[in-house]
């Protein structure tokens, strides 16, 4: 009786001992399965973050040179601020020239030729009593560096032209890295 129930016991662990090397076999592979897509998927997510940071770069270098084009479109264009609203755009360019003969005393009129000038869109929130900025552009570069360069060693302004300033036209791309560039500089 003894050796019946250890021959049936020992067929009752052997058993038990089979299906638990089946389950652990089973488990064995699933967890070798999942190691293989995890590395896999990690594989994949660095090849991911490398086209990602190789797209940020060209992206990067793209949007300087749209900047770039963007600046040289604009070169010959001075942005004024504070021209009375009352100078209607037929007025404009005569205005302007007056304002720049001024300035530039010794310069021929010849050389003093505007392309075109028109007022910008009035921003959102602007005070109604604030006038719209005019884009001028010029035909010379060399008079458009000028002007600034007159306007800032001008000692007595005619009363009519207090109040105005002058802007360099640039992007909105190369006038953030000015500004991050001067940022830059003051924590150094």
């Amino acid at each position: 009786m003894l050796r019946n129930l250890h021959s049936s016991l020992r067929e009752v662990f052997k058993l038990i001992t089979e299906d638990l090397r089946k389950d652990l076999h089973g488990l064995g592979a699933g967890t070798e399965a999942l190691v293989d897509k995890t590395d896999e998927l990690c594989v994949a997510h660095t090849e991911m973050l490398n086209r990602m940071a190789k797209m940020e770069t060209e992206h990067l270098n793209l949007v300087g040179k749209f900047a770039d084009m963007e600046d040289r479109l604009r070169r010959n264009n001075i942005t004024l601020r504070g021209v009375p609203e009352y100078v209607f755009q037929e007025e404009l360019p005569q205005h302007l020239m007056s304002l720049f003969k001024f300035l530039l005393l010794s310069v021929a009129d010849a050389d003093l030729l505007i392309d075109r000038t028109h007022r910008g869109p009035k921003p959102r929130g602007l005070a109604a009593d604030i006038p719209r900025d005019i884009i001028v552009r010029l035909h010379y570069f060399h008079i458009k560096e000028a002007i600034p360069q007159a306007h800032r060693k001008a000692p007595d302004l005619l009363e009519y032209l207090r109040g105005i300033s002058l802007i360099i036209n640039l992007s909105a791309t190369t006038m953030a890295k000015r500004r991050e560039f001067v940022n830059t500089k003051k924590m150094q």
